[in-house]
């Protein structure tokens, strides 16, 4: 998940919204297609042993007894014998060296044993369902640590022994978050994880692995986009959608038969508690029969959701935060543009205004009529006596 956040991360930094390099996912799905699967499955020897509680001739064998060793598991018995031999519906409790085991079941002399219930202590995983030599199916119950708290895991699980293809649904009750897996034989195996959390930019995340290496890591995000991170730079992985929802309704599929199995445990286990747990005379017996998967951890799960609807609320906080100072930032941006546009206005309806006023003046406008005014002055002659007469000139 660690890793997904930081590939969600990289594509928002790197801009994925502009247009991507496509992925080729041909030769990829080409490959994963023809890995060998010649796993054979190896042969068994059938063993037998006396259960460390039990004096009396008691031996137990079993197919999943072959791969135990006893004296280093100290197996005990807790149920009925037949002719020196534990047979029926019972309570198996397998100590090695570190943690304990404790199966309901059916063990059928000379028959493949059948188990109904698997509490391994060590790891802290459950299964609740049918085991015998057509496969495994039923539910499964682990504990998984995110982001610095404790979370259960609830699913199902399917493994049928002609092809030992392990299919697996595990879901986080805290996130919401679920973990897809079809594992084969040979190692190689493809894996989803889907998320549920809306504060979240990334829907899905998808590897496809073999026994040695990853094939593909990439994921779907929110707004529908696969990407994925080939030769140094994130490309367009849409080309892969079809073989991955193919996968995923494979996986649904298989898990199909899952619940029913689970609920036709249940019965079995309750029979055993009913048997056993009426004498409390054995440390195991108290323990299988108050055994109430995860109870002590109540509290926690309790501080774990806790955890996760602040982190989730925190997201939403900075998401809402950053989306308000966007916005506020575009207010800005947009009242410095109306100022802007109305100083224009302004200046536009001032500058036609002087033109109308320049126009107004020019069509009334009369050129005014010169007049030049006239002064008073003296006329000046100059007369000339001749003869008897006398001759004047005006010469002003």
């Amino acid at each position: 998940m660690k890793k997904l956040a930081i590939l969600s991360l990289a594509i928002l930094v790197s801009g994925c919204a502009n247009k991507m390099p496509e992925y080729d996912s041909a030769n990829l799905v080409s490959d994963f297609n023809n890995i060998p699967e010649n796993v054979i499955k190896p042969t068994m020897q059938i063993k037998k042993f006396q259960p460390k509680n039990l004096k009396d001739e008691c031996f137990m064998q079993g197919e999943w007894l072959s791969t135990v060793d006893p004296n280093a598991y100290d197996i005990k018995w807790y149920g009925s014998c037949v002719n020196g031999a534990a047979s029926g519906l019972g309570l198996v409790v397998a100590s090695p060296p570190m943690g304990k085991l404790y199966m309901v079941t059916l063990i059928t002399p000379g028959s493949h044993d059948q188990v109904y219930y698997k509490h391994n202590l060590t790891d802290s995983s459950y299964f609740i369902g049918l085991s015998n030599d057509k496969g495994e199916e039923g539910k499964l119950l682990n504990l998984t640590s995110v982001n610095g708290y404790t979370a259960p895991l609830e699913g199902y699980y399917t493994k049928k022994s002609d092809t030992n293809i392990q299919y697996t649904l595990l879901r986080n009750q805290i996130d919401g978050s679920a973990m897809y897996v079809k594992r084969y034989p040979s190692g190689k195996a493809i894996s989803f994880i889907s998320t549920n959390d809306y504060t979240n930019k990334i829907a899905q995340g998808i590897k496809i692995v073999s026994s040695d290496r990853v094939l593909f890591e990439g994921a779907k995000m929110s707004d529908g986009r696969t990407i994925t991170l080939a030769n140094g730079r994130y490309e367009d992985a849409e080309s892969i959608n079809t073989f991955i929802t193919n996968e995923l309704n494979g996986v649904d599929n298989k898990l199909a038969s899952s619940p029913a199995a689970y609920y036709q445990a249940l019965p079995k286990i309750d029979k055993v508690k009913a048997t056993l747990c009426k004498r409390s005379d054995s440390e195991d017996i108290n323990e299988f029969c108050n055994d109430m998967p995860y109870s002590y951890l109540k509290d926690e799960f309790e501080r774990a959701a806790m955890t996760f609807r602040n982190q989730q609320q925190s997201r939403l906080a900075n998401a809402e935060a950053q989306r308000m100072a966007a916005i506020r930032q575009q207010q800005i941006q947009q009242n410095n543009l109306d100022a802007l546009n109305a100083s224009f206005a302004q200046l536009n309806q001032t500058a036609q205004q002087l033109q109308r006023n320049a126009l107004q003046s020019s069509q009334s406008y009369t050129q005014p009529s010169v007049s030049v005014p006239v002064q008073n002055r003296t006329n000046i002659y100059r007369c000339q006596d001749l003869s008897n007469m006398t001759y004047c000139n005006q010469l002003r």
